[in-house]
């Protein structure tokens, strides 16, 4: 259980840097870039440097309902020897 907790503690601190990179944005101006460089300024601040490559994973889809947002990456655990474990982590921001 231990080797999980700066995993989701990581986690949590990039679910709640793309909540803040969307907060003070139209959702017409919603643009992926924008939202990469929001991403990482606040990881950096809050000390998250191993985190997924932004470029991969973020996908922004325009609806006329309104824009979403998906970060949907995979984190891979090692444990010992050659056995680790993988853990998806989606999230998605909808304006």
């Amino acid at each position: 259980g231990a080797l999980l907790v700066p995993v989701y503690s990581a986690d949590s601190a990039i679910k709640n840097a793309l909540d803040a990179s969307l907060e003070n944005v139209s959702r017409e101006n919603v643009r992926i870039k924008e939202v990469i460089k929001s991403i990482d300024k606040r990881l950096y601040i809050d000390g998250i440097y191993e985190g997924p490559n932004l470029k991969e994973v973020i996908d922004v889809k325009k609806e006329k309902t309104g824009t979403t947002v998906t970060l949907d990456y995979k984190k891979e655990v090692p444990l010992f020897y050659n056995i680790g474990m993988y853990l998806d982590f989606k999230h998605e921001v909808v304006k």
